[in-house]
């Protein structure tokens, strides 16, 4: 595949449907008409090679309950001595029958001289027998231009029925979800969409974050901590601006436990804080579970 700035078929990278399906490369009107190779300041079209040896490439499809199966596709085209088939993979595009499911260069009335090209526009419905009960199936639409005729080729509405029931074309849009645009026109972009409400980047953090462990908010959990929780259980100590972060154990509740199960973390190998764990962990919420009324007030060393 070649990478011609006037290239009709490889406008995202070989794949249909692409950005300009419906506009366009794809859309049968004056702007796709001056795309063949020819400068045209009023469409900011500079041609610098013509299109070359291109595919275009539907998503496989699964076809394996079907009986039956029929492409249709409107098609346009300036004929030279270029190549312009419709190809048949069984195996997801890794390789192609010999036998094209269309060919205009085997038709008789589409040959023509490089210099006595003629526009041809035609809407099809083609049978393609081979395609029924197979599990992996891809067409490609392919055009081969070794002479660097100024031709074209030019393809829409593509799809793919079958046991006369609803079309099984191309898979509908998905959104993504960190793009800023709203790739299954459904009105809504990224974070916005529903689609994206499991997506990790759309995640709402809810309360404050912090790390556990950390009572005195100095960024680190040592001896301190622990004596902090001591001191304000016993003897009247300043109480933690993050009572979250004193739960050493996360049991819902700032216990003599809680600055025992820091001793033994520190020093005798017992188990780490509970999440959101140490200063060696990221900082984050109170887990939902076990519920519990402590809270956060404020914690200061998560940066």
């Amino acid at each position: 595949m070649d990478s011609s700035p006037i290239s009709l078929l490889n406008h995202n990278g070989g794949l249909f449907p692409d950005e300009a399906d419906g506009r366009r490369l794809h859309y049968f009107d004056r702007e796709f008409a001056n795309v063949s190779c020819g400068n045209d300041p009023e469409l900011g079209l500079d041609c610098i090679n013509r299109a070359g040896n291109e595919t275009l490439m539907t998503p496989p499809l699964d076809l394996s309950e079907r009986t039956a199966v029929y492409l249709h596709v409107r098609s346009s085209i300036l004929m030279t001595s270029a190549i312009a088939e419709i190809l048949l993979s069984l195996d997801g595009g890794e390789t192609f029958e010999e036998e094209p499911v269309f060919s205009y260069s085997t038709e008789a009335d589409f040959l023509r001289a490089d210099g006595n090209a003629e526009v041809a526009h035609g809407d099809y419905i083609l049978p393609v027998a081979a395609a029924a009960a197979q599990p992996d199936v891809v067409f490609a639409f392919h055009f081969d231009n070794p002479n660097q005729s100024a031709g074209w080729w030019a393809i829409d509405d593509v799809t793919i029925s079958a046991d006369g029931g609803p079309a099984v074309g191309p898979p509908p849009a998905v959104e993504l979800c960190d793009n800023g645009e709203d790739d299954d026109d459904d009105g809504l972009a990224d974070c916005d969409d529903p689609d994206c409400e499991a997506d990790a980047g759309c995640q709402v953090v809810k309360g404050p974050v912090f790390n556990r462990g950390d009572p005195d908010d100095n960024g680190s959990v040592q001896l301190t901590d622990g004596i902090f929780i001591l001191n304000f259980l016993f003897i009247g100590g300043a109480a933690p601006a993050c009572f979250d972060s004193a739960d050493a154990d996360n049991n819902g509740s700032v216990q003599l436990t809680d600055g025992i199960y820091l001793l033994n973390f520190l020093f005798l190998g017992g188990a780490a804080p509970v999440e959101p764990g140490t200063s060696a962990s990221p900082c984050g919420p109170d887990p939902a579970e076990p519920e519990d009324a402590l809270g956060c007030e404020s914690y200061s060393s998560c940066g």
